[in-house]
């Protein structure tokens, strides 16, 4: 019983705390992101090896053998001092070189996260393998925990989540070099869009900025919604006479929807309806 439970909190992502920290143990370099854009997100993929030489410049086997034995050393961290999580993962697990053609085989935990509501992309592993600016992550993380439409950060904050320390004096340096192209990408390759306010502690021109506001910036699709209302519908009729508050429940589905996606949502309706008693 032990070792169930064990399982059950490992990948228990409210057990975590909400100072999640995902981190690298070696940046992902530009050549990386680009293998991954190259195939299809699954278990097991393959490349020819005569389009990798293409990608990469390569001109042998034992270049690319290098190459993919640097990817392959590459994990990610996932903790929290908040409840004392630590976890280490690979991104690879393996790859094969054979006939002309390499395979290579995603960890358990990073196909997991492929797939929508699973634990992993709860977390927003899937879309940090694509961030291509350094510290993207950073922030994307910073603000997927939070979970908020709205988030204050300090200018504080900012420099210690980027890691920029005393770098960049100005404000508008860290504008122009790290924010904005940082957002971009998180707009482009994270598939959260956001702009930002600055904070000031004054009205006048020159006073001083003391952070900057986060906010989602929340699109409306009427085929979404339409199909979301036929979703939540079906689910709705699923329940049955078992909804003692119709409005509560369904303002429920909307929100964890939006959140953490259909099949995550029809995956806990179906685990209630066959492990409690509805009569």
């Amino acid at each position: 019983m032990a070792e169930t439970n064990d399982k059950i909190s490992l990948f228990n992502f409210e057990l975590l705390g909400r100072d999640i920290k995902i981190d690298f143990t070696k940046h992902l370099t530009k050549k990386d992101k680009e293998l991954f854009r190259h195939i299809n997100l699954q278990k097991y993929n393959h490349i020819p090896l005569l389009k990798f030489f293409q990608i990469y410049s390569l001109n042998d086997k034992e270049e690319v053998i290098k190459f993919l034995n640097n990817l392959i050393n590459k994990n990610i961290i996932i903790s929290s001092k908040e409840t004392n999580y630590f976890t280490c993962i690979s991104i690879i697990q393996s790859y094969y070189i054979n006939n002309n053609i390499i395979y290579l085989v995603f960890s358990d935990e990073i196909t997991s996260s492929f797939k929508k509501g699973s634990f992993f992309d709860r977390l927003g592993l899937r879309n940090i393998l694509f961030l291509e600016e350094k510290f993207s992550y950073r922030l994307y993380q910073y603000i997927y925990n939070n979970r908020e439409d709205s988030i204050y950060i300090s200018i504080e904050e900012l420099r210690e989540i980027l890691e920029i320390g005393d770098s960049y004096k100005r404000f508008y340096d860290i504008e122009k070099n790290l924010l904005i192209p940082i957002l971009e990408d998180i707009k482009n390759n994270g598939e959260i869009e956001l702009n930002y306010q600055k904070i000031k502690n004054g009205e006048h021109k020159s006073a001083k900025i003391l952070g900057i506001t986060i906010n989602r910036v929340i699109s409306q699709k009427i085929d979404s919604t339409n199909n979301s209302s036929q979703f939540i519908d079906g689910l709705m009729a699923k329940l049955g006479n078992n909804i003692k508050n119709f409005s509560e429940i369904y303002s429920l589905f909307v929100k964890n929807i939006a959140e953490y996606g259909e099949d995550f949502v029809k995956e806990k309706v179906d685990y209630v309806l066959k492990n409690f008693d509805t009569d």
